[in-house]
């Protein structure tokens, strides 16, 4: 069988766990069908399943290709394991048959829905002397896997203008799993464990009774925190419809009190106008009741006759309780008394 790689070599070279790794597909240039076929038990190619001969630099290799295998053809890779897979060592080598360099426009390859592109940014000549022949690789380690699964898929060129021969030189996938019954896992050991398995020293030991009765607690304990976060949202909606309807009722209130001070204000001024119009009347009365009895006493002493003034006086018009200006008048225009002076002689 002809290898890719040394496996155990590069685990080594990329410091693997040996105890927890193993290489999955490991082909270079195969022998024959049946050959691959047995090694790349998992691979897939609907147009690329067999084998193709061409020389370069003046010797002859096998390819994995066929007369209908394009730059566009999907090659599909799927693994499924009771182990959760850590990280993962992949290798591709495609070929492809061009006049001239060709520059990838988009990611070629996808592990678990992750898109990843080549190495090189352009295909780089494979063969010397002018040879139609350029090739890209893809050689990573890619970590924190964390599944139980591998789904891969690679073309040479996908969504590329030109269709072009497509050749796959080589192909190398190696694993390293995480410690057993973990779900979970980095280089140091295991970080979460399957159920039924509590951690130990990074290492997942099986549950005895109390285990499985705590983890049951624990479920318990979940469920308890799930309800509590329930009514923990119910209450916040209802502190926030409260908030809502006292925040309206201030409003309201607010705007009453607005009311009432309007109200208040506009009685208040009312009153100091009416009190304003009963001084004016009082001080026009006043004035009034002034001149008519001044005239009055000059028409009395030119007579020769005593006064009698009768005052206006504020406690006057308060008896009156500020009677209209006609009835004052009217008080005012009484005749005064006249005393004349008659001598005994007369």
């Amino acid at each position: 069988m002809s290898l890719f790689q040394n496996c155990t070599q590069i685990l080594m070279e990329d410091k693997f766990n040996l105890g927890r790794s193993e290489c999955l597909i490991n082909q270079g240039s195969p022998n024959s069908v049946s050959e691959f076929a047995q090694n790349c038990k998992n691979l897939q190619s609907d147009q690329c399943m067999d084998i193709i001969q061409f020389s370069c630099n003046g010797t002859v290799s096998n390819y994995i290709s066929s007369n209908g295998c394009k730059s566009n053809s999907l090659f599909t890779f799927n693994f499924k394991q009771n182990r959760y897979i850590y990280r993962l060592k992949l290798t591709v080598e495609m070929i492809i048959n061009s006049n001239q360099q060709i520059t990838p426009t988009s990611s070629f390859l996808n592990i678990n829905d992750n898109l990843l592109p080549y190495d090189n940014k352009d295909f780089q000549q494979f063969c010397s002397g002018g040879s139609p022949f350029y090739s890209n690789t893809f050689n990573q380690v890619i970590q924190n896997i964390n599944q139980d699964y591998l789904n891969i898929s690679f073309s040479a060129l996908p969504n590329y203008s030109k269709s072009y021969n497509t050749y796959l030189k080589g192909l190398f996938l190696a694993v390293e799993y995480c410690p057993d019954n973990c779900s979970s896992c980095s280089s140091s050991g295991c970080l979460q464990c399957k159920p039924g398995y509590y951690l130990n020293n990074q290492l997942c030991v099986q549950c005895n009774l109390s285990c499985q009765t705590q983890e049951s607690i624990n479920q318990q304990e979940q469920q308890q925190l799930q309800v509590l976060s329930v009514q923990a949202q119910q209450t916040q909606q209802q502190i926030q419809s409260t908030l809502m309807h006292t925040h309206a009722k201030l409003i309201q209130n607010s705007v009453n009190t607005e009311n009432n001070f309007q109200a208040r204000f506009y009685q208040k001024y009312m009153m100091q106008k009416s009190t304003l119009q009963r001084k004016k009347t009082f001080v026009k009365l006043k004035v009034q009741g002034d001149v008519k009895q001044f005239v009055k006493k000059q028409n009395v002493e030119e007579e020769g006759g005593d006064y009698d003034q009768e005052e206006v006086t504020i406690e006057n018009i308060q008896k009156s309780e500020l009677a209209p200006a006609k009835q004052f008048e009217t008080n005012t225009q009484e005749k005064p008394k006249i005393k004349t002076k008659i001598s005994e002689e007369q």
